[in-house]
């Protein structure tokens, strides 16, 4: 029998509490006001806000993703997981085609903030 899956929804939550408890996380939080809305495949869309050094998931997709100021990430439930138990890279699923940013990608910062806030994830 096969292990299910965590929930992406639910998982990103956790990543988010665990970034708002560690000094590190915050750090990083207070970087950037941004939003990461997530397209995950068998999974209803969900976004991460990041506002003044906070974070927090929320369910549904934005009526309208304004990609020059957010970044919008499209893959699968075991791929997103993948990345949050650090298994993977963000570099290495965009490389293998297993993840798709949209957005912001072309700053640099916003996807060298985003790969930090993965790699802190504890």
């Amino acid at each position: 029998m096969t292990r299910a899956e965590p929930n992406c929804f639910e998982t990103v939550s956790l990543l988010c509490e665990k970034l708002g408890r560690s000094a590190k996380g915050r750090a990083a939080l207070e970087k950037l006001d941004q939003i990461v809305q997530f397209e995950v495949k068998d999974s209803e869309p969900f976004r991460m806000e990041v506002k003044d050094g906070h974070a927090f998931v929320a369910k549904g997709a934005l009526v309208e993703v304004p990609l020059h100021q957010n970044l919008l990430i499209r893959t699968d439930t075991p791929t997103l997981n993948s990345l949050l138990e650090k298994k993977l890279s963000l570099g290495d699923a965009i490389y293998e085609r297993k993840l798709w940013v949209y957005g912001n990608v072309l700053k640099g910062k916003e996807m060298a903030w985003f790969s930090q806030l993965l790699r802190l994830n504890v």
